[in-house]
């Protein structure tokens, strides 16, 4: 788990590939981040040249833990991947 202070603001980001191939690039990704039940940030990953690379401007305005999950497609296929952030007070 990673952790942020409160009122961070910075550019995370995700690598991302089909593990049966890594040679295929990303199609396109999305992101949802939730505290508990509520959605704080939602929205599309901006992709890197390299086909594998996305991010987004993780913004630290709640304190607690974070749950990032990164949606992306390559052709017909979809991966999730969950990862946590932890806010902390600084």
């Amino acid at each position: 788990m990673e952790t942020a202070y409160y009122g961070e603001s910075f550019e995370q980001p995700f690598t991302m590939y089909d593990a049966r191939d890594r040679t295929k690039t990303v199609d396109s990704a999305t992101f949802v981040v939730t505290v508990g039940d509520v959605t704080v940030q939602s929205g599309a990953l901006a992709l890197d040249e390299d086909g594998h690379t996305g991010s987004f401007r993780f913004i630290a305005d709640n304190l607690g833990v974070h749950t990032i999950v990164i949606t992306w497609r390559i052709g017909d296929d979809v991966w999730k991947m969950p990862f946590l952030m932890n806010v902390v007070s600084p």
